[in-house]
C-alpha cells in the first residue's frame, strides 16, 4: 500500500488534494476560494491519486469487483460494429473485413481482442481515471492499429512554455499541449524516464469521465474515499494481528504459584497489548501463567464484532456508491424486492453512461480501422456499435413489457434486440438460418409414410418474430 506524501515525505494532510484539510480539532476543513480544479488538484497530486488507486484497487477484493462488474456489464457481447450510411451493401462488407479482419489484429502489441479490449480499458478509466490510444501505423505494411498508453506515460514535470520546434509557443500542462486558444493540440508521451514524443491530438484518443468543464485529465473512481480505505484496510491489518495473537494463548492457567522464567522449560514474554509480564510454557506454548486466584481460563476472541464489521461496510458503501456503482451488486444484497431493483437501476444507469463513453471511443477506432488501405471503401462513415445486454433483475417481467410495447409500436423491434445484446441483423441472420436448417433436416427426414412440414421443427413460425419469442418465455415458465 502507499499514501500521498508532501514535498517532506510525511503523509498529506489533505483530502481528495487541496479540496479539503482534515483538522484534529475542528475535523473537515474546507478550502474557501473557489478555483479551477486543476488548481484543486494540481498534476503531482492527480499522478498521486491514481498510483495509490492503482494499488488500492488491486489489493482490495469489493474495488476490484466493482470495476470488473462494471467493465463486463458495459461490454458484454456487444460493441460489434452497426453501420447507418445510406449504401448498405457497402456498409456490410466493411462490417464483415472488421470482424473478421481487423478485430483480430487492431492492437498493435497483438495480446487483445476487440471484446476484452474494450473491458481493459474501462477498468482503467475507474482504476486509473483514464486511458489512451494512440492511432499507429505498422511499419513496412502500413496496416492501421492501437497502441495503449498507460496513463503515467502521459506526464509533463511542470507547466512549461514550448520555445522551439513544431508546436512553438503551445503550453505544456500535465502532459497535455495547448495552443494560445487553449485547445489540445499534443500529448506528451514519455517512452523512458528522460525521453518523450510530442504525439499530434488527432492521432490520441483520450477516454475519461468529464465531470468538471475545465477538466482536461480523468480521476479515479475512488479518488473522493482513497483516505477512507486506507484507514480501513489498516484497521483490518490490526484486526487480524490481534487474532494471530490470541491464537497463540489456549489457556490462561491462574495458579498460585506460577512458574519462573527461569524454570527449565520456561521463558518470559511480555503480552503486546497491555504490557503485562508473562510466563509460557516453551514445550506447550498455548498455556501462559499468571499470578493470581486458583484457576483456568478459557480465552475468548470478541473482537472484531459487529461494530467493527459495521463500520467498515459503512466505508465501503461510500466508496462504491462514490465511484458510480451498485453496493449491493459487490457485497450484500438489501434482500427487498424493492431496493433490490433500485439498485439495479442505479448499476443500470452507471453502465450506460460508461456505455456511451466507450463507444465513442470505439467508434473513433473503427474509423481509424476502415482507413487501413485494406478495408472496403464506404461513402458514409456513419457508425455506432451494438449494446449490452441490458441488466434486469426480473428478465421475464421486463421482456414481456418490452414484447407489449413492440406489439404497439411504441418500440422499434430494433430497440428490443439490442436490449437483449443483439443486432437486428444478428438476430435476422438466425432466423433465417433456423429455417434454412429446418427445411434441410425436414427434407432428409422425411418418409412418403410421413413428411415432415420445415415449420413443424420451428415455434408458430407463421407468428411474428415477437409472439413467438413470447410463446418462448410462457412455455418457459
Amino acid at each position: 500500500m502507499g499514501t500521498i506524501l508532501d514535498q517532506y515525505g510525511r503523509p498529506y494532510g489533505e483530502r481528495f488534494a487541496r479540496a479539503v484539510n482534515r483538522d484534529t480539532s475542528r475535523g473537515l476543513v474546507f478550502n474557501r476560494r473557489d478555483e479551477s480544479i486543476r488548481k484543486l488538484i494540481p498534476a503531482c497530486d492527480r499522478r498521486a491519486l491514481s498510483a495509490l488507486s492503482r494499488k488500492v484497487v488491486f489489493n482490495t477484493g469489493p474495488a476490484r469487483a466493482c470495476i470488473t462488474q462494471k467493465s463486463q456489464l458495459v461490454v458484454g457481447e456487444s460493441f460489434l460494429p452497426k453501420y447507418h450510411g445510406p449504401d448498405a451493401a457497402a456498409g456490410i462488407d466493411a462490417t464483415d473485413w472488421l470482424e473478421s479482419v481487423w478485430f483480430s489484429e487492431f492492437d498493435f502489441i497483438g495480446a487483445r481482442r476487440w471484446r476484452p479490449f474494450w473491458e481493459t480499458i474501462s477498468k482503467a478509466i475507474d482504476r486509473d481515471g483514464e486511458a489512451f490510444l494512440i492511432k499507429t501505423i505498422r511499419p513496412g505494411d502500413n496496416r492501421h492499429a492501437l497502441t495503449p498508453i498507460p496513463c503515467y506515460r502521459v506526464r509533463s514535470e511542470n507547466s512549461t512554455v514550448v520555445n522551439s520546434g513544431e508546436y512553438d509557443g503551445a503550453r505544456v500542462d500535465d502532459g497535455i499541449g495547448y495552443d494560445s486558444y487553449g485547445r489540445v493540440i499534443f500529448y506528451r508521451i514519455y517512452s523512458t524516464d528522460q525521453d518523450f514524443e510530442d504525439v499530434p491530438a488527432e492521432r490520441v484518443i483520450h477516454i475519461y469521465d468529464q465531470d468538471f468543464t475545465e477538466q482536461r485529465r480523468g480521476y479515479p473512481a475512488f479518488a473522493a474515499s482513497l483516505s477512507d480505505i486506507l484507514q480501513g484496510l489498516q484497521s483490518k491489518e490490526l484486526e487480524i494481528l490481534r487474532q494471530i495473537l490470541v491464537s497463540n494463548i489456549l489457556l490462561l492457567n491462574k495458579g498460585t504459584r506460577a512458574p519462573q522464567a527461569t524454570d527449565a522449560g520456561f521463558e518470559g514474554v511480555v503480552n503486546s497489548s497491555t504490557g503485562q509480564e508473562m510466563t509460557r510454557e516453551q514445550v506447550a506454548p498455548g498455556i501462559w501463567y499468571l499470578s493470581g486466584d486458583a484457576e483456568v481460563d478459557s480465552v475468548q476472541q470478541k473482537t472484531p464484532g459487529d461494530i467493527w464489521e459495521s463500520f467498515q461496510d459503512r466505508l465501503w458503501r461510500e466508496a462504491v456508491i462514490g465511484a458510480g456503482w451498485a453496493y449491493s451488486l459487490v457485497w450484500k444484497s438489501p434482500g427487498q424486492g424493492t431496493a433490490e431493483r433500485a439498485e439495479v437501476v442505479r448499476a443500470r444507469l452507471s453502465v450506460r453512461n460508461r456505455f456511451r463513453t466507450l463507444s465513442e471511443a470505439a467508434i473513433q477506432a473503427i474509423t481509424w480501422g476502415l482507413a487501413d488501405p485494406r478495408a472496403p471503401r464506404v461513402d458514409s462513415m456513419r457508425w455506432s456499435v451494438t449494446r449490452p445486454a441490458r441488466l434486469t433483475v426480473d428478465d421475464g417481467r421486463e421482456e414481456r413489457a418490452d414484447l407489449e410495447k413492440v406489439k404497439t409500436g411504441a418500440m422499434s423491434e430494433e430497440e428490443f434486440q439490442a436490449n437483449r445484446g443483439k443486432s437486428l441483423r444478428e438476430h435476422m441472420t438466425e432466423r433465417a438460418r433456423a429455417l434454412q436448417t429446418a427445411e434441410e433436416v425436414a427434407e432428409s427426414m422425411s418418409t412418403p409414410e410421413r413428411p415432415i412440414r420445415p415449420e413443424e421443427l420451428l415455434v408458430r413460425s407463421d407468428a411474428p418474430d415477437f409472439e413467438k419469442a413470447e410463446a418462448v418465455e410462457i412455455e418457459n415458465e
